[in-house]
Order: C-alpha cells, then sequence, then structure tokens
C-alpha cells in the first residue's frame, strides 16, 4: 500500500510544518518543528489504523514511528480504513504552534499547544477515551470546532490571506493620540511579507515617534495582530488576554541619539516569540544592545499598576486585551537583582515608578 506524507501545510507564523503521514499499518497528523533543522522535533496524533494483510505489534515493524491503535482504543472498523488525502484541511490556531486537522469539514484531530499543567494535548475523532496515541476528541469537539471556525475567520480578515495593513492603521490611531506630536513613523512592514522567515519585517508592525512634555516616545502599532506562540503553555488561565502585545520605548529628549538604537532594538525584540517560540510578557528580562551600561532590559505592562501611561489599543477579535510592553534599559547590578529576587521585587524599588518607563541614562532602581 502507498505510505509517506500524503498531505502538507505550513504555519503562517512559525517555522512548523502539518503534515497527514501513511505508514504501513497506521496514519498520523504531525506538527514538525524547524522541519528543515537537523533534527526536528514532532508533536504527533494518531489519526487511524490501515487496512493491513498482518498487524505487527509496536517494535517489530520496520518503521519505528508506524504504531497502529490497539483495537481497543479503536472507534472505527477493526479492519482499519483509508482516507481521501483531497479532503484533509489544517486550520491554524491563531498562535500559530498548533492546529485542528479536518477532514471533508469535520473535526478530525487537534494538536494543541503544550501546557505547564500537563494536560494531554493530542485529540483523534477515531480514538476511544485516554487511548496510548490520541485521546477522544468528543468531550472537546464543539468547542475545538468552534475554535477552528473562529480562526479561519480571524485568519482570512486579518491573517496571511488578509487586511494587515488595515489591522496596522487601527492600533496606529491610538498610538498616534498617545504620542503627542508626531515625528516619523518607522519600519511599515510589506503586505507581501506574511512570514517570519521574509527579511524580518514580520511580524507587520510600525513603529509610531513622537514628543510631548520633553520626552520621545516610541510605540509599535501592529505588532498584536499575530498571537505569539506558546502562550497557553506559559499563561494557561488567561491565554487570550496575554497572546496579542504592542511594546514601546520611551527617552528623554536630550538623549535623542538612543532613538534608532532603540527602534532597532524594538525591531529585534518584536520577532523573539517567533524565533524562540515563546512569549515575551510582563517582568520578562531581554538582553539589550547598543546602550552602554544598561546591558539587559526588563519588560513592564502597565496594566498591573494603576495610573501608568500607555496607549489604548484596541482589543483583539474576540474580546481579547492588547498588551503594551514598556522596554526599560537596566544595568548589570539591577539585572543581578532580578534574577535573584525577581522583576515584581525590583519594580518596587523604582526611584519613581510614574516614570520608570522613560530612559533618562541612569538606574531607575535602588538596589
Amino acid at each position: 500500500m502507498e505510505t509517506g506524507l500524503i498531505f502538507t501545510d505550513y504555519s503562517p507564523l512559525c517555522d512548523i510544518m502539518a503534515a497527514v503521514e501513511r505508514y504501513r499499518n497506521s496514519c498520523y497528523f504531525h506538527l514538525v518543528f524547524k522541519p528543515t533543522a537537523y533534527q526536528p522535533t514532532y508533536e504527533s496524533c494518531w489519526l487511524y489504523n490501515r487496512p493491513a494483510e498482518e498487524v505487527m505489534p509496536y517494535g517489530t515493524v520496520p518503521d519505528p514511528y508506524d504504531v497502529p491503535m490497539p483495537l481497543q482504543y479503536v472507534r472505527h472498523a477493526p479492519c482499519g480504513i483509508e482516507l481521501d488525502e483531497k479532503k484533509f484541511e489544517v486550520v491554524w490556531f491563531m498562535e500559530g504552534d498548533a492546529a485542528a486537522l479536518l477532514y471533508d469539514k469535520m473535526l478530525l484531530a487537534v494538536i494543541m499547544p503544550s501546557s505547564k499543567t500537563g494536560k494531554y494535548h493530542k485529540f483523534s475523532r477515531y480514538a476511544i477515551g485516554k487511548a496510548p496515541y490520541a485521546w477522544e476528541i468528543e468531550n472537546i469537539r464543539e468547542a475545538m470546532t468552534k475554535r477552528a471556525n473562529t480562526c479561519r475567520r480571524i485568519w482570512k480578515k486579518y491573517g496571511v490571506y488578509g487586511d494587515i495593513r488595515g489591522w496596522m492603521l487601527r492600533q496606529a490611531v491610538p498610538a498616534y493620540k498617545f504620542v503627542g506630536e508626531h515625528l516619523q513613523d518607522y519600519n511599515i512592514a510589506n503586505e507581501k511579507d506574511r512570514r517570519i522567515d521574509n527579511g524580518g519585517t514580520y511580524p507587520p508592525k510600525v513603529i509610531v515617534t513622537g514628543k510631548r512634555n520633553g520626552t520621545i516616545y516610541g510605540v509599535t502599532a501592529g505588532l498584536s495582530l499575530p498571537a505569539m506562540p506558546r502562550t497557553a503553555k506559559y499563561f494557561p488561565k488567561d491565554t487570550k488576554n496575554e497572546r496579542h502585545t504592542e511594546i514601546g520605548f520611551a527617552v528623554e529628549e536630550r538623549l535623542s541619539a538612543v532613538c534608532n538604537t532603540a527602534y532597532s532594538e524594538m525591531n529585534r525584540i518584536a520577532v523573539i516569540p517567533w524565533t524562540d517560540y515563546a512569549p515575551i510578557a510582563h517582568g520578562h528580562t531581554i538582553e539589550l544592545n547598543g546602550f552602554e551600561g544598561f546591558p539587559e532590559a526588563v519588560l513592564l505592562n502597565p496594566k498591573y499598576y494603576s495610573g501608568f501611561e500607555a496607549p489604548e489599543y484596541e482589543n483583539f477579535p474576540g474580546d481579547c486585551h492588547v498588551n503594551m510592553l514598556w522596554i526599560i534599559p537596566i544595568t548589570e547590578k539591577e539585572y543581578d537583582f532580578v534574577r535573584l529576587r525577581g522583576s515584581d521585587k525590583l519594580l518596587e524599588r523604582a526611584v519613581d515608578l510614574g516614570r520608570v518607563h522613560i530612559f533618562t541614562g541612569e538606574p531607575k532602581f535602588n538596589v
């Protein structure tokens, strides 16, 4: 019988390939992370057993990946089934690191983001109960079907097939309102630049800059369009309100010479979630280049502090909050404090919390 890959699709955000692969005795749905790497990693979900003259147990088949499901966990006919490869469709979830597999427009399997809580995250229509290579999908079928349909609509409107620039312009409105006297916009992404590997301008964004009250502000608009990968792993209780973010940098006008360096660093930081497969969030520290005496930065989310200034960005469809992260340069001594005590303790030692996000060339914390 025919074996090998029968269907592939690529994440619009991450270096991940979705694949359906037939083996001699079984068929599996894979998510392949960094598929061109020397040793790519796999998340695999059993789909169905194939008709075979002889089904050999695991360990005796020529291909160690050809693992048929034990029959007591199989919902389809014991003799096996075949599905038409022309009827497969992948719908990527908003983070771009998980997906639903549809067959003839019906939910067939789901590989969800892995979670720190250890919850199982691979489900198949033909599995029964908590089977070895996939769990039964019935208990989550309705919710996952709804989620897949929502993701399809959002991708069509804003994603790789839709109006990227429209979202950038909508988020630019609160950005222009916030920065004061408009100075310049930087790094408007090409509408055709849809993937992370196309020259570094994805995620789509514009850095809006302006000045008011002696401070120069640079804030992104549009970065919040793609959901950050692996958000569910790090924020399982409130995933939807942590996966969309914009970033910003503020500096006293007398130090305007650092602005170009800062905007270059904003560009670099913006892409980290899609190169490192980890979201950026409040309290995280990130290596900083080009700031003498400030080798690191801590990220601060104003939503955790009353009265803290930030643009009032529009929520993402589905009532998902769009976060704002200020990039705050810190000294090596401040960074050592963060490593030992945590970012919350560092912020408790701010000289002036209301202006801690404005770079002055001096340390911001009493440590």
